[in-house]
């Protein structure tokens, strides 16, 4: 099971999801070529629902809607 220290490890909560999307897009928004794309994104809405989409595909979890 991945924790907040491990870069590897099965995906297999809500918490991993989580983890892995925080630390995606903050690389993403520190990258020089990517930033600018995600520049006006409100993370703190935008968040949870991209956690919300992967732990629907990941685990069948409901909570997603969107398209």
């Amino acid at each position: 099971m991945a924790n907040a220290t491990s870069l590897k490890g099965d995906i297999v909560s809500k918490e991993d999801v989580q983890n892995l999307v925080t630390r995606f897009y903050a690389k993403v928004r520190n990258d020089d070529q990517l930033a600018h794309h995600f520049a006006t994104v409100d993370w703190d809405h935008h968040t949870p629902v991209i956690v919300k989409f992967w732990s629907m595909i990941l685990h069948g979890e409901l909570g997603y809607k969107g398209n």
